[in-house]
């Protein structure tokens, strides 16, 4: 049994599950699930740099660094047992400072990939929330429904409500939530088909950004924020022809009516011709053009037909007023 490599072999993808904002009784909780991997991966957990300072002081901050050495003992003991889990006492964090975690995963083909997890105390009791993704950004198709749940869990500290709401923004600006009919106040925002859109060309991508809000509901001050980015891609366009495969004799004409193609993002009624452009190939079982010159076999000269209309010619449904190739070349659109 061989057995080969992916192909493409791409780098793993690095999900993410925790909350990224932590209160004084909370402790950090964070799982990291690469994909693909091959079964078999390393994972390393770090924090290269000092936290950054959140209180704006000018005259700068001084860090406890025993707590920052143990923070860093942590996370190379969950690195020395390959560990997809970091769990850390909030202790170790000192308040009103944002904490730049890496992830780096290596997978059983020498792939690898990096991801940077923003940790911050906040220096108030607060919920804290994140949302159930496999990453911190996906990608969809304009025609799929999107599903988005956030994940909020109340503080931990004594009396404390547990009661909480939740919001959702779309904060690129692309998208009003409030002027929508979409239920943006719930734990789950399910973003319907064919609200968001495309842009550009087939490879291009329609990026949004949603955050969602989780806060104490009797002080919706004490609040913690989570986000993710949804990129939109394009759908494939179905070519649909009236007759598809068949075998013809010379001397018959041959149809090649493809207006009943459609476009996934962009569904019309039955019997609309289809709002693109078209392109036509022809080549022979050597590969060769049918006609012309064009290495690929595609119609470069292609004019509208002259035609008979009193002869007509039925296809897949649809008559035709019969082509003359009395005068010209044996093809016209």
């Amino acid at each position: 049994v061989k057995i080969s490599l992916p192909d493409p072999l791409l780098p793993p993808a690095i999900g993410f599950r925790g909350s990224t904002e932590i209160d004084e009784c909370s402790r950090i909780d964070l799982f990291a699930s690469p994909d693909p991997t091959g079964g078999r991966f390393n994972i390393s957990w770090s924090m290269p740099d000092l936290p950054i300072d959140l209180t704006l002081n000018p005259a700068g901050r001084i860090y406890n660094m025993t707590k920052i050495n143990l923070l860093r003992k942590q996370l190379e003991n969950a690195t020395l047992e390959n560990n997809q889990t970091f769990l850390a006492d909030q202790s170790l964090l000192e308040r009103m400072a944002r904490y730049v975690i890496v992830i780096r995963v290596v997978t059983r083909w020498n792939t690898e990939a990096n991801r940077t997890i923003n940790i911050t105390k906040q220096d108030f009791p607060a919920p804290t929330v994140s949302i159930a993704a496999a990453a911190a950004e996906i990608t969809v198709k304009r025609p799929q429904t999107v599903n988005l749940l956030a994940v909020g869990k109340a503080s931990e500290c004594a009396g404390v409500s547990r009661n909480l709401g939740y919001r959702w923004y779309e904060t690129s600006g692309k998208l009003d939530l409030t002027e929508t009919d979409i239920s943006y106040r719930t734990r789950q925002l399910v973003i319907p088909p064919f609200t968001l859109q495309t842009v550009g060309g087939a490879n291009d991508k329609n990026e949004y950004n949603f955050t969602v809000e989780v806060f104490v509901v009797e002080e919706p001050s004490k609040a913690s924020y989570a986000s993710i980015s949804v990129f939109v891609e394009r759908s494939e366009v179905i070519v649909k022809t009236a007759q598809g495969d068949r075998t013809v004799t010379r001397g018959q004409v041959y149809v090649l009516d493809a207006r009943g193609s459609y476009d996934l993002d962009d569904p019309q009624p039955p019997g609309t011709t289809f709002r693109g452009t078209f392109e036509f190939w022809c080549v022979k079982p050597d590969r060769t053009a049918c006609f012309g010159n064009d290495p690929e076999g595609k119609f470069t000269d292609l004019e509208a037909c002259t035609t008979d209309p009193n002869n007509k010619l039925t296809v897949g449904g649809r008559t035709f007023s019969k082509p003359d190739f009395t005068v010209g070349p044996p093809y016209c659109r």
